[in-house]
């Protein structure tokens, strides 16, 4: 610190505020006496005791004060001078002079004992502190400190005066002021009052004998010198309300002004150590204590608040008793607070804690209006609470108002409508109220499509629920994904049908993973697909769908469809005079071809799914529609290939496959670059080079640069993935921005995008997820045709119990976890538009970063075209 203030002479940093030490020459004080020279000694650094001073100072103060302070101290594990911390209350108390019959003496009691008696209780009592220092500061104190000078000879005096009484005196007051009031030579803090004479407000009454402890007023100006003798050796003044009355300052400006450096005065308060800690701690909460009393005096309502819902508050006129609720904001945020000295010391010197930006607006969420919660004063009329309510609105209600008659608001989900418009409280009482409602910012950046929108960086979040909390659940999960609803049954109305609740709703918008979202798709696949597509479809529904969907039901539902090409041949066979299936035999042959797609995709076997186990037949089932991609690397089946496929090698194609055999069988290492324009067979060529080496039951590894080319390889993955090469952080592109490089890469993309080839030869790599999705976005702006919007669903849980599965965290929350590896939880495409797999839906064909096209896009189904690798055109 190198910069003094011009007014009180305090040292300050260079970017500190002026005003932090003295408001700028508006607070003038007197500096606290200089200490005595033993203290001073003490708290200097080299000297024989500084350490054991210093380091013990709160205990050194304990054995000393005669007021305590009492408080639920935080400990700080594995951290020996850490920040001194409370949570919750602090109370201030003094005992009596002299402790119960045959009692040991503390705290006020040790200052009646000798000296030596004192120092060896005080040794006692805090345990570790050496008796040198104890004697040094035990006679200081006894020479220059007002309250232990004054209140021995305030105990004679009052034993000769029957039921007269000891008084700290809160005020300096005059000794001609109270005709019988005997104040002691030595000064004013204690006073001795005759038995009919009335004690000031804030006085202090100290009992001569007692167990008991008595509260002191956190405003006395005894407080500071009683409970921190240590920083107040003299006795002197700590702030008192009278300094505030007639001087105009602040407990806050009073400790802002004292916890200074000041170069020529030797302050003890800020050498203080882990004792100013207690300080600066103690302090602030008396300044909030003082502010809280306020709030508590003065707010609405003489017991408070009351908040209950609009029903709550009509039943209970209607029952003629008080509606529950009560609410003490105040004594919820002093039992919740916790309190370093850090953020003590900041707050003193008016210092703000944190930014508030950007602002956060909270959004209500109820259900009907008659759940709507409302806060009134404790001895409100409930007839004028319920009257004024019902011209007033909540913040959703007023936003379904808002969807009705704002185009723009229409647009726009719950939790986006606070980035253009504010929320206006209710305004004046009776008739000419104006109820609450949103209005259009009047400012911030000009929307760029919407003329007279303004938009801001205002943040909303909605109240959490959990699936316990029921319907308000399943409002507050179509709050986040149906936009410009305009009333309670418009959210629930999904195509045109009003559903019942709102559960219901969010399962016929996909919402959930309750299982009947697998039964729309498998609907609306049996439109355009055959019944072995529909196996197929069937079979992934089981593996993926394992926790949510019922396999028996579904089968139930939808046999006929499943099993419908094995019930038309059944009816050409009939048709024809052959013998013909029963319904029941077609049911058990559609079930062997769906249990051989279980077995070769997941391993398992209708029973394990719950399905119906068809009798086993003494002939093989015919094999299913669906192409098997067969065993991926059975050497048998690939040398059957291998015999059948060498035949039709060029005469080019047969010089590079006897070459890089011949190197295999020799031993010899080498590199074959392979040129030839598309169309020659290259990918042929290395899949029949591939299926030779695995035929001999030996190992193949295929790698491309991308994932494209390494999905026409059989079996093969990109070089980065295989070998871990990492990818390079930048790279330079001619494009201005993202927008102009996918037009250079995509050029006329509203004509080329049906030209196939055209579109699976180019693509955008990206390291980061939010960069691939700005190139989607841009990319399929350039499509013709309908954006089609899929999210993922949620599961619900059983248990939400944060004691057993963590804290409870929003849908919104989970659903923003956007992380490499992990598909977003929102999806756009368009017919035509290419697409990658993420997962291996059946290996080798249709495999994790398969190149596809959107042939169909419908509400729960993709229908895709294969557009490489070996299942090509499927």
């Amino acid at each position: 610190m190198d910069t003094v203030c011009g007014h009180c002479g305090a040292l300050r940093w260079q970017n500190e505020p002026k005003g932090a030490c003295c408001h700028q020459g508006k607070v003038k004080l007197d500096f606290h006496p200089p200490p005595p020279d033993e203290l001073v000694e003490l708290m200097t650094p080299g000297t024989p005791y500084y350490d054991e001073f210093r380091g013990k100072i709160r205990a050194y103060n304990t054995a000393f004060q005669m007021a305590s302070m009492g408080c639920d101290v935080v400990r700080h594990a594995g951290a020996p001078h850490a920040a001194f911390t409370v949570q919750g209350n602090v109370c201030h108390r003094i005992g009596t002079l002299l402790p119960v019959r045959d009692g040991e003496e503390r705290f006020l009691q040790l200052y009646f004992l000798d000296a030596e008696q004192a120092t060896e209780r005080r040794a006692t009592l805090c345990g570790g502190l050496d008796r040198v220092v104890l004697n040094i500061l035990s006679g200081m104190l006894h020479v220059h400190n007002n309250y232990v000078r004054a209140l021995q000879p305030a105990l004679l005096m009052a034993r000769g005066v029957p039921n007269s009484r000891i008084v700290l005196s809160a005020d300096h007051r005059p000794r001609s002021e109270h005709e019988r009031r005997f104040n002691l030579p030595m000064g004013r803090e204690v006073a001795v009052l005759m038995p009919d004479e009335i004690r000031g407000p804030r006085d202090i009454v100290v009992h001569e004998r007692g167990g008991q402890l008595f509260r002191i007023n956190e405003f006395s100006r005894q407080y500071d010198p009683l409970c921190y003798v240590l920083l107040h050796p003299h006795g002197t003044d700590g702030w008192s309300i009278e300094l505030k009355t007639a001087r105009g300052v602040t407990m806050r400006q009073y400790a802002a002004f004292h916890i200074r450096y000041r170069p020529g005065h030797f302050n003890l308060i800020p050498r203080g150590g882990r004792l100013f800690q207690q300080y600066l701690v103690d302090t602030q909460v008396k300044v909030e204590s003082d502010r809280l009393a306020y709030v508590r005096e003065h707010q609405d309502g003489f017991n408070g608040f009351r908040a209950e819902t609009i029903r709550g508050v009509r039943d209970a006129l209607a029952d003629g008793e008080e509606p529950d609720g009560v609410i003490d904001e105040v004594a919820q945020y002093q039992q919740s607070r916790f309190l370093g000295s850090m953020e003590a010391a900041w707050r003193l010197q008016d210092r703000p804690i944190h930014g508030h930006h950007p602002p956060v607006q909270q959004l209500q969420l109820h259900m009907d209006n008659d759940e709507r919660r409302v806060v009134f004063r404790d001895d409100a009329n409930l007839d004028a609470v319920l009257d004024g309510e019902q011209i007033n609105h909540s913040m959703l209600t007023s936003f379904f108002e808002l969807c009705q008659v704002d185009e723009f608001a229409a647009t726009l989900l719950y939790t986006e409508v606070p980035r253009y418009y504010t929320w206006q409280v209710r305004r004046g009482r009776g008739a000419d109220a104006r109820p609450a409602h949103w209005r259009r910012r009047l400012r911030g950046q000009p929307h760029p499509d919407v003329p007279g929108v303004f938009v801001s960086d205002t943040l909303s979040r909605m109240y959490t629920t959990t699936p316990r909390a029921g319907e308000v659940f399943f409002l507050r999960l179509l709050l986040n994904n149906v936009r410009g609803p305009r009333s309670y049954e418009h959210l629930r109305t999904v195509n045109g049908r009003v559903c019942a609740t709102m559960r219901e709703a969010c399962s016929e918008l996909g919402l959930l993973e309750d299982g009947l979202h697998w039964a729309r798709a498998l609907d609306e696949a049996s439109v355009t697909r055959f019944p072995g597509g529909l196996r197929f479809l069937f079979a992934l529904i089981l593996i993926e769908g394992e926790e949510t969907c019922n396999p028996a039901e579904l089968w139930m539902r939808f046999r006929d469809v499943l099993s419908e090409d094995i019930a038309r041949r059944r009816d050409v066979a009939r048709a024809a005079g052959r013998r013909a299936l029963t319904d029941d035999e077609v049911y058990d042959e559609a079930l062997r071809k769906l249990a051989v797609i279980l077995r070769r995709l997941r391993g398992k076997t209708l029973a394990e799914y719950g399905l119906p186990v068809p009798p086993v037949l003494d002939v093989p089932a015919e094999p299913d529609d669906e192409p098997d991609g067969g065993a991926q690397f059975d050497p048998v089946v690939l040398a059957e290939r291998v015999e059948r496929e060498e035949v039709g090698l060029t005469d080019d194609q047969r010089a590079v496959y006897d070459e890089v055999l011949r190197r295999l069988d020799n031993g010899e290492s080498g590199v074959i670059f392979l040129q030839a324009p598309g169309g020659c067979g290259k990918t042929y060529l290395e899949n029949l080079l591939l299926a030779k080496v695995r035929s001999r039951g030996e190992v193949a590894v295929a790698v491309a640069a991308s994932g494209i080319a390494a999905s026409l390889l059989e079996g093969g993955t990109t070089a980065h993935y295989r070998f871990k090469i990492p990818v390079p952080e930048q790279v330079v592109s001619p494009a201005g921005s993202l927008p102009e490089l996918v037009d250079r890469i995509f050029p006329n993309m509203d004509e080329n995008y049906v030209d196939q080839e055209w579109l699976h030869e180019r693509t955008i790599l990206a390291p980061l997820n939010a960069i691939v999705d700005s190139a989607n976005t841009a990319a399929l702006a350039l499509l013709p045709g309908e954006t089609m919007t899929y999210y993922s669903v949620d599961t619900l849980t059983e248990n939400d119990n944060e004691a057993e599965v963590g804290p409870i965290v929003p849908p919104e929350v989970l659903n923003a976890i956007d992380v490499s590896g992990m598909p977003s939880h929102r999806r756009q495409v368009k017919v035509g538009a290419p697409v990658v797999l993420m997962r291996n839906l059946n290996a080798p064909r249709v495999v994790n970063g398969t190149l596809c096209t959107v042939l169909r896009a419908a509400p729960n189904v993709l229908e895709l075209r294969i557009a490489s690798g070996i299942a090509r055109g499927g």
